[in-house]
């Protein structure tokens, strides 16, 4: 009986791989200035689902 394996890849890395800030026009920024200019899509991790 075969299973199906789901595989998946995890990026290690700092907060240019996860987006942290990423958006913010300042080096220093509040944690809720970190959430609201944080965008996850635009980071140095490739994205699996090719965006």
């Amino acid at each position: 009986m075969e299973t199906s394996v789901q595989r998946q890849i995890e990026f290690t890395g700092d907060s240019l791989t996860v987006g942290y800030g990423n958006l913010s026009a300042s080096r220093t920024c509040t944690w809720d200035q970190l959430r609201r200019n944080a965008n996850s899509d635009m980071t140095t991790a490739p994205s699996p689902f090719g965006n």
